[in-house]
């Protein structure tokens, strides 16, 4: 069985050369397909479980400023960018043969998954997604955003989790949102260890069926309800996928 894929190795994938994210993913059984793969765009192929993985970074050159005023004009499906994926991903489905995809994107690279993804095949999974006004999460797009983040703000139906700033003296600390730069919200590393994967964990055992109690003749207690805890998925290297590039 497969590891599981969490959405900080993804992420981290598509920002990585082919090279570097062949090295990450291989981990979770994922062969990076060097043909397809981007600067932008990391394309991965399970054969276990025959889950096609395309990933899509963010904002990191800066050709990339240039899409960004696009995309705040309304104009994204204009950009090569845009362009560019949406050939990769039909190409990746046509060379695996399979109608759908699981998409990871950050920053930038979530409105451009959003928009390429099928939305009844593809599985979509946004952080800190770039957002114009009245933009809506899609039926199959999970979005999570970090408080704090203004890139992020616009977005509708998102989840949003508390910001972890990176300390590399002192390990991970949370602060209060008001206290927060809008580049320490976008950064990566606020997932890093939070469980929040691409795909739901198994769902818990049920618990076995409570005993009858003996000499109560036509009575037995009822066995209490149980709930399994729902596997969150919603679950730098200092800014990546900041709207002023990689610093």
């Amino acid at each position: 069985m497969s590891k599981k894929l969490s959405l900080y190795e993804a992420l981290e994938a598509s920002y990585e050369t082919p090279a570097d994210a062949k090295k990450r993913l291989l981990e979770f059984d994922y062969v990076v397909n060097n043909n397809l793969s981007t600067k932008d765009i990391k394309v991965a192929f399970n054969p276990k479980t025959r889950k096609l993985l395309f990933l899509i970074a963010g904002t990191h050159k800066g050709a990339d400023i240039v899409t960004d005023v696009k995309l705040a004009l309304g104009q994204l499906k204009s950009t090569d960018r845009y362009k560019q994926a949406k050939d990769l991903l039909k190409k990746a489905k046509k060379a695996y043969n399979v109608e759908g995809a699981d998409i990871a994107a950050h920053s930038l690279g979530s409105t451009i998954a959003s928009y390429i993804s099928n939305e009844a095949k593809d599985k979509v999974y946004t952080y800190n997604p770039a957002a114009t006004i009245g933009q809506k999460t899609r039926s199959n797009e999970t979005a999570i955003r970090t408080a704090g983040d203004v890139v992020s703000f616009l977005k509708q139906n998102v989840k949003t989790i508390p910001n972890t700033t990176y300390q590399p003296l002192g390990g991970y600390e949370t602060r209060d949102q008001r206290t927060q730069s809008a580049f320490q919200s976008h950064n990566l590393f606020n997932i890093k260890d939070k469980p929040i994967y691409l795909e739901p964990a198994a769902p818990a055992a049920p618990a076995p069926p409570a005993p009858v109690v003996s000499g109560l003749r036509g009575f037995a207690p009822r066995p209490e309800k149980t709930f399994s805890n729902p596997n969150v998925v919603i679950q730098p290297q200092f800014l990546r996928g900041s709207m002023y590039g990689e610093l």
